[in-house]
């Protein structure tokens, strides 16, 4: 198998996770606000992008300007940075104090408590975990 094919190997997944991720698991709709945890992560830019083409507003959380920047080409709306930024009080005032519709956590790990504090709550609770408890999708669900 050439070089020149294995960039093309990687799209059915993980634009395909992308999509069940935000259409099955977080059932995005358009209008809704969406927080990417994780670019410039291939699936987190991924995610950036149909989200986008969902109609969704995409808020981006990562761990540097330059990877803010990344995510922000491929369609992110805003960006936080979590290393300089509280997580929770940054997607709270960029969503009016509502919280986000549907959160998508590709890394895992410290951020994925603060961002979830900062969901819209509303009747019930939608998830998708892999273990060790990875936070991928989720939606707070009327």
């Amino acid at each position: 198998m050439g070089s020149a094919t294995r960039p093309q190997a990687g799209i059915p997944v993980t634009y395909g996770t992308a999509l069940f991720g935000l259409k099955d698991r977080g059932r995005l709709k358009p209008g809704e606000t969406v927080a990417v945890l994780g670019p410039p992560a291939a699936l987190a830019l991924r995610l950036v992008e149909i989200a986008k083409l969902m109609g969704g507003r995409v808020i981006a959380v990562a761990s540097s300007a330059e990877k803010l920047a990344v995510a922000k080409a491929h369609g992110a709306a805003e960006g936080i940075d979590h290393q300089t930024d509280d997580l929770k009080l940054r997607l709270k005032e960029l969503t009016g104090g509502t919280g986000v519709d549907v959160l998508y956590d590709c890394v895992g790990g410290p951020h994925a408590e603060p961002a979830l504090r900062a969901v819209a709550w509303r009747d019930a609770i939608s998830w998708s975990a892999s273990p060790p408890a990875k936070l991928h999708a989720f939606r707070s669900t009327s």
